[in-house]
This record gives structure tokens, sequence and C-alpha cells, in this order.
């Protein structure tokens, strides 16, 4: 990505820290070309919100395996995950661990655990992890409200 590019990047990316307010989106467009791929390289059932605040960002899997799958939402093709241009990061893994955090109410009377965000010298992620049988789910999003975790964890429960 030149310098034009990631200048826009991060401009968008101080304006997600500071609350922007876009819209819920529909992602299918978005995790059109990732989907398959997670179904066929990995055994987790894939979770992927079908809701989310987008701008204009693009999904790749960061990470595929049997037991674990990554994707990383953020600006530009060329982003890779770094915190610059990451907006989202979702993942799925088999594992016994419990998730920590602040327990919050999710359809299908499925348990959330909410972390907040902080704000340094960048944002983090806050995030959202819930547990469906045998696999961990989460949900990360750059500077993310509780109710916007809440609402994108609700849309990638399945039915």
């Amino acid at each position: 990505m030149n310098l034009a590019g990631k200048v826009a990047a991060i401009s968008l990316a101080f304006a997600i820290c500071a609350q922007d307010q876009t819209k819920l989106a529909s992602t299918d467009a978005l995790f059109a070309k990732v989907l398959p791929e997670i179904q066929h390289r990995s055994s987790i059932p894939p979770r992927l919100p079908r809701m989310l605040q987008l701008h204009s960002e693009s999904a790749h899997i960061e990470e595929a395996s049997r037991d674990f799958y990554e994707v990383v939402v953020g600006f530009g093709e060329e982003c890779g995950g770094q915190h610059w241009c990451t907006t989202h990061i979702l993942t799925g893994e088999k594992t016994s661990k419990v998730p920590k955090g602040e327990s919050v109410r999710l359809k299908r009377s499925t348990v959330g655990y909410y972390r907040p965000y902080a704000c340094a010298a960048y944002c983090s992620n806050a995030s959202i992890s819930w547990i469906e049988g045998d696999y961990l789910y989460t949900i990360e999003i750059k500077a993310g409200g509780k109710e916007d975790l809440v609402a994108a964890a609700n849309s990638a429960l399945s039915d």
C-alpha cells in the first residue's frame, strides 16, 4: 500500500476510535470468498457475523487449520492484520478454555463474554467470545462498543 493509502487508512482508523457511528451492513459480499475457504480448510463450523459496522473493508483468512481459523477485516488487501488498518478479527477454535470478561446474554440462551477496548497510542480491540459445544468463537472490533459486539455475535449465532 502506498503512503497515501496508509494515510487514508490511518485517518479512517482514527474515526473508528472516535466512535464513528456507521450503520450496520450486511456482510454477505464481504465474506463471500472467505467462507468457502474456511469450510474447506477447517473443521470448525464458521460463525461469521451477518451484520457488522462496515466502512470499506476487505476480508482475508489470516490462518486456517483443522482446529482454528482467523479472519481479518481491514482496509485494503495488503493490511495483513496490522493494527493501523485492521477493524475486525473473527476467530473460531476447538478448545476447552473458558473465555474471560463480563458475562452478557446472547440469543438462544448463549452466554457471551465481553472485554472492552482501551486507547493509548492506538485503540485496542474490544471483544466478545462465546462457546458452542467444543468450539470457542471470538469477534473483535477496533474500539467496539458492547452493543455492537452483542449485535455482531447474535448475527453470527446459527438459528
